[in-house]
């Protein structure tokens, strides 16, 4: 029974392994895009905060002096 349960086991480990792979790379991408999206946003943020504490930068009048 124990020899029936792990060919069982071991059967459905390597049918799967192309499908674990695809979700695997799928994850990864997702989090990517998520990391690069939070990394703009961030960016995004700092720039909008620079410029509402100095609106001179924003027609390049300051960068000039």
């Amino acid at each position: 029974m124990h020899c029936f349960t792990a060919v069982c086991v071991v059967g459905g480990w390597t049918m799967t392994t192309p499908y674990r792979a695809a979700l695997w790379t799928f994850s990864c991408e997702v989090w990517r895009v998520f990391r690069l999206n939070t990394g703009m946003a961030a960016e995004f943020m700092s720039k909008y905060q620079q410029v509402v504490q100095y609106p001179a930068c924003v027609d390049g009048s300051m960068w000039e002096r």
